[in-house]
C-alpha cells in the first residue's frame, strides 16, 4: 500500500515504536510502514509498506539492522486488533466438559456478543476505512498460505492488495450478519481472496455464503479501494443480506457507538498518507 513518507530524520526515533527483527513472522501483514536506520545517512529508511509482507528470505537479509522502527500509527489500530481478540477468544472458548452442568452459548448469543465487540469500531462517524478492517481480519483469522501470498503479490501488489481488502471487508460482514464459527470465516477469507485475485469465483453450495459475499463485491469499490465503508451504503438496497445490514447497524448507531470516539484514518498527520 502506498504511503507517503519514505525517510525519515533521526530526529524522528523519539516518536518511532521499536520492533526487533528476530520477533516479525514471515507473511504477516504490516501494521504500519516499516523503517530501519542507516548509520551512515543518519536517517530512518522504509523497507516495507503496509500491508506488505516480508518473506524469510527478507528477515535475513535484514536481521543486521536488528530492530524495524514503526510510526506512533501504531496506536490507530490497536482497538482494532483488540476487538478481534476479543471475538477471536469468543469464537474458541468451549465450556468445562467436566460440568455438564455449563452448556455452550447459543449461537444467537455468540452473534450478540460479537456485534457488542465490532459495532464500536465503525467509529462516531458510523464509518470504517478497509485497511483497518485487513488490521482486524489478519489478527482474527490464520494466516492465508504463504505460497499464495507470494504468488498474488508477485503477479500483481494491487491485485494482492485489493484481495486483501476485499476478503477482510466479507468476513467483517460475516459477523455483523452472524456468522460466527471461525472456521467458516477463514474458509470464506480464503475463497474471496482466491477468487478476488484470479478473477474466478468457486461455485458456492451454501446461498447465503454467496449472498454475503455479494454483498461485499457490490459494496467495495477497486476505484476508490482506500475510501471509507459508510453505514448508509446499504439504505435502499433490497436484498436480505443489505436489509439484516441495516438492522444491525441501527442497534451498532443506537447504543453501541461511543461519540467521543477518535475516528481513526491512514490520512493527515497521524496517518501514513499526507491529506
Amino acid at each position: 500500500m502506498d504511503f507517503s513518507r519514505r525517510k525519515l530524520p533521526k530526529e524522528a526515533a523519539e516518536t518511532l515504536r521499536l520492533c526487533p527483527i528476530s520477533t516479525v513472522k514471515a507473511f504477516t501483514p504490516m501494521l504500519a510502514p516499516a523503517y530501519v536506520f542507516m548509520p551512515r545517512n543518519e536517517k530512518f529508511v522504509s523497507v516495507k509498506s503496509p500491508l506488505d509482507f516480508f518473506t524469510p528470505e527478507e528477515l535475513e537479509r535484514l536481521k543486521s539492522f536488528e530492530s524495524f522502527y514503526f510510526p506512533e500509527f501504531l496506536n490507530a489500530v490497536m482497538p482494532f486488533r483488540s476487538a478481534a481478540r476479543g471475538v477471536l477468544t469468543l469464537l474458541t472458548w468451549r465450556p468445562d466438559e467436566s460440568d455438564p452442568a455449563v452448556l455452550p452459548p447459543a449461537s444467537y448469543e455468540l452473534a450478540d456478543a460479537a456485534l457488542r465487540l465490532i459495532g464500536p469500531l465503525w467509529g462516531k462517524d458510523t464509518q470504517i476505512e478497509p485497511f483497518f478492517l485487513a488490521v482486524f481480519v489478519n489478527e482474527l483469522c490464520e494466516l492465508l498460505p504463504s505460497e499464495l501470498l507470494s504468488e498474488v503479490r508477485e503477479q500483481s501488489v494491487e491485485g494482492y492488495e485489493n484481495a486483501l481488502l476485499l476478503s477482510s471487508w466479507t468476513v467483517f460482514l460475516a459477523l455483523h450478519l452472524g456468522y460466527c464459527d471461525l472456521a467458516f470465516l477463514n474458509a470464506l477469507r480464503l475463497r474471496v481472496f482466491r477468487s478476488s485475485a484470479s478473477g474466478e469465483d468457486e461455485p458456492g453450495a451454501f446461498a447465503p455464503l454467496d449472498e454475503v459475499i455479494g454483498l461485499a463485491r457490490a459494496t467495495f469499490s477497486l476505484e476508490n479501494r482506500l475510501s471509507p465503508f459508510r453505514a448508509d451504503v446499504f439504505v435502499g438496497r433490497r436484498d436480505r443480506a443489505s436489509l439484516k445490514m441495516v438492522s444491525r447497524l441501527r442497534r451498532v448507531i443506537g447504543s453501541l457507538l461511543r461519540p467521543d470516539a477518535p475516528v481513526a484514518t491512514i490520512f493527515g498527520p497521524g496517518g501514513f498518507v499526507d491529506a
